[in-house]
């Protein structure tokens, strides 16, 4: 009858199974990496491992920082064929809210 026990999830067993050695490994977190957020670090933890065993969950909270005026590129790539023109003129629309939004995260704003 050990056969019927093996690989078998822990709460199918009877009281009285037969296994005298069982494994059941618990999944695990670590944090690796925490390097507290500063104006070169900009996501705490860097690094974690996770290990889950099926069906298990685990929480973790990760602290973001975005960086102070960081040069950006923004670029538009678009299909300029009559069937996106409506397309087109939102964009011409928003383009300066874009730019303005921009002004949030980078001080120099330069828009050709």
């Amino acid at each position: 009858v050990v056969a019927d026990t093996r690989c078998r999830l822990a709460s199918s067993w009877s009281a009285d199974h037969q296994c005298k050695n069982v494994t059941n490994p618990k999944g695990y977190s670590a944090v690796l990496k925490n390097t507290s957020l500063s104006d070169n670090v900009q996501v705490s933890p860097q690094q974690f491992k996770i290990s889950l065993r099926p069906g298990e969950t685990v929480e973790f909270t990760a602290s973001v920082r975005p960086a102070a005026n960081v040069p950006i590129d923004l670029y538009y790539l678009m299909d300029l064929s009559k069937s996106m023109e409506d397309d087109l003129n939102n964009l011409k629309t928003l383009s300066k809210e874009l730019g303005l939004s921009v002004l949030f995260v980078c001080l120099s704003v330069c828009l050709f």
